[in-house]
């Protein structure tokens, strides 16, 4: 094979993976873009795929979340910033973009919010793209010292944006050290997850269902609440119960309670409905709830008109857990047999 043959070979099969990539990702209802997103593939000390910013970003294996290695960031005082930063990936009209990951705080560090999560957008020549104000699509996950946290949150491309890239960061205005592990870019389908997406302080969880393609993962260390507005309310004024499935990773003891918002602006103070559930089980359990057997605070407006769904693990004279990991499932009204 002469010279020109062999290039001209190399070229049509870089043509035929790239080729092949973009069918990929145009097929696949839910890909993560990021292929090192543990960190485990090292070339030269740094993570492949990975750009760092100086030596205060590194891979260590004092605190890993999966695999032998996380990203370590560094930041020294309250005057600098450690960054690490993805590829560069092309934007594909009519998907949905969502990071989530782990990150881990070391104790001693001052801020509970010292990491920035970024999804920025670029335009075709490699510059950031801000929406309005300034704003940049981004999240700052609370976190624990001496615990690892997730994060998952939807992430908005702004106009005209043709390209993006992840970047991870921590903030000039605070110092310690955080550990980031298995940070993933997810491009899906719309709706792909499905009712699931629309909890906030969850995320989809796919692994650990009970009938539903995607349950919703609450942590009681990751976030007080697990939280759904309903705009416009909802209507349950033909129902008399409520039916869901919880899953619990341990009986811990302690309890939760769930609420159903009904504001009534004449009052002051919130208006809802309320029990709290025991968790005293691991696994799956379904709890079906009569309406006349809920506790009644102030004046809601009345089942016709749910503003809000949310579990607390925090408030409500309960006893708080931090361990306690509990799957959402299949919430809806049902009518219960007099």
């Amino acid at each position: 094979m002469t010279t020109t043959q062999r290039c001209l070979a190399l070229l049509l099969a870089a043509t035929a993976l790239a080729g092949t990539t973009t069918g990929l990702r145009a097929q696949n209802p839910r890909l993560n873009l990021l292929k090192n997103s543990g960190f485990e593939q090292v070339a030269h000390g740094a993570p492949v795929d990975w750009t760092l910013s100086s030596a205060a970003a590194s891979l260590s294996g004092e605190r890993v979340r999966s695999g032998r290695q996380a990203l370590k960031l560094v930041d020294p005082d309250a005057t600098q910033s450690v960054s690490a930063r993805s590829p560069v990936f092309s934007v594909i009209p009519k998907r949905e973009y969502f990071l989530r990951g782990w990150a881990y705080l070391e104790p001693g560090t001052e801020s509970p919010k010292p990491l920035g999560v970024y999804l920025w957008s670029l335009d075709a020549q490699g510059k950031e793209i801000r929406g309005p104000g300034g704003r940049q699509s981004s999240i700052s996950p609370r976190l624990m010292p001496g615990r690892w946290v997730h994060f998952f949150q939807p992430m908005t491309l702004f106009e005209n944006a043709v390209k993006m890239r992840v970047v991870l960061h921590t903030f000039s205005t605070t110092s310690g050290t955080v550990y980031v592990d298995d940070v993933e870019l997810l491009e899906c389908f719309p709706g792909v997850f499905g009712e699931a997406v629309a909890w906030q302080g969850g995320s989809p969880d796919h692994l650990l269902t009970q009938s539903a393609e995607y349950s919703v993962r609450w942590s009681c260390a990751d976030a007080d609440q697990l939280n759904r507005v309903f705009e416009p309310p909802l209507d349950w004024s033909g129902f008399n119960g409520v039916s869901l499935w919880l899953h619990s990773n341990m009986a811990a003891g302690n309890a939760v309670v769930l609420v159903f918002a009904s504001e009534n602006t004449t009052t002051e103070g919130p208006d809802y409905y309320s029990t709290k559930i025991p968790i005293d089980w691991t696994g799956w359990r379904q709890f079906v709830l009569a309406f006349k057997d809920l506790a009644v605070s102030r004046k809601p407006l009345g089942w016709n008109k749910i503003g809000r769904i949310y579990l607390a693990s925090k408030g409500y004279n309960l006893t708080y857990h931090p361990d306690v990991v509990l799957h959402l499932e299949n919430l809806k009204p049902v009518n219960l047999s007099q």
